[in-house]
């Protein structure tokens, strides 16, 4: 059949709306998706809905002396049409996030650093991050509340994902003024987080992020976190695991850098101490 084949300009082959999935995401523009994803809600909710209940009215004028069906009948299309806007939401999530990775290259900044940054002057990363969330959220204003609401959700979450990775997995090594950077670069992303008074839960989730930044930063004898009941009563967010993965790349300043005051100086052997009591044996190479 020749309208079966696929010269690759198409947006939806037929298979894709018998349960395939949505074809081609990658040549769908996003303002595209948005709009085929409330067009198949606009459907589902309007149109469809509409039909069953005037088709569930009918039944019960034609045959009024049979017992009206408990439920009304849900219409074939209703269902399809609901898979498909969560496939195109799906779509929508991915851009999200394959965007934010773009912008948020963590390798690329001075985790090593020696020198501390002013309060207003962030990781450009960072600022790159507020504007392009700041874009795609207004892009997505006309979704229905439920699914922008969780796109909003899903970018905070897919940030704080990415940086724990990187933490975990391709981080070198750092010290507390390169933490002390990346702290301040967080705020930013934080006051646009709460700018988002509609949205509960945009501040939350970066608060696994704040928190181990903090315990580094704030504690003086940072032996004290060893203590199970003191971390979690003001670090309630944190897991051992990574902040062992964390501190394993602690590294103390050069002997020729001074300390930027209010900034902590943790030995070697505290942090050491922390890892073993937490994770037990690992040490810093």
């Amino acid at each position: 059949d020749e309208d079966d084949d696929d010269d690759g300009k198409g947006m939806v082959s037929k298979e894709g709306y018998h349960g395939r999935g949505v074809q081609h995401r990658g040549k769908l523009p996003p303002s595209m998706v948005g709009q085929l994803l409330v067009n198949c809600h606009t459907l589902a909710e309007g149109a469809c809905s509409k039909f069953e209940e005037r088709a569930f009215r009918m039944v019960e004028k034609g045959y009024p002396r049979r017992t009206p069906p408990i439920a009304k009948q849900e219409m074939k299309a209703k269902s399809m049409l609901e898979g498909l806007k969560m496939k195109y939401y799906e779509i929508v999530l991915e851009g999200i996030g394959a965007r934010i990775d773009e912008l948020l290259v963590m390798s690329s900044e001075s985790w090593k650093s020696g020198k501390l940054q002013g309060e207003n002057n962030p990781w450009p990363a960072f600022n790159d991050l507020v504007f392009l969330l700041e874009g795609s959220f207004a892009s997505l204003s006309f979704l229905p509340s439920g699914l922008r609401e969780g796109a909003h959700l899903h970018a905070f979450n897919h940030i704080s994902l990415s940086i724990r990775g990187y933490w975990r997995k391709d981080l070198r090594a750092f010290t507390v003024v390169g933490l002390a950077n990346f702290g301040q670069s967080l705020k930013i992303l934080e006051d646009f987080a709460r700018t988002l008074s509609h949205i509960p839960g945009a501040v939350e989730t970066l608060g696994d992020l704040r928190q181990i930044t903090d315990l580094i930063l704030k504690e003086s004898n940072i032996t004290d976190v060893i203590d199970r009941k003191y971390r979690e009563s003001k670090y309630s967010r944190v897991q051992p695991d990574l902040l062992c993965d964390v501190l394993s790349k602690y590294q103390s300043l050069s002997i020729f850098t001074r300390t930027p005051a209010g900034l902590p100086k943790h030995s070697k052997r505290d942090v050491e101490a922390v890892i073993k009591a937490l994770r037990g044996g690992s040490r810093i190479d």
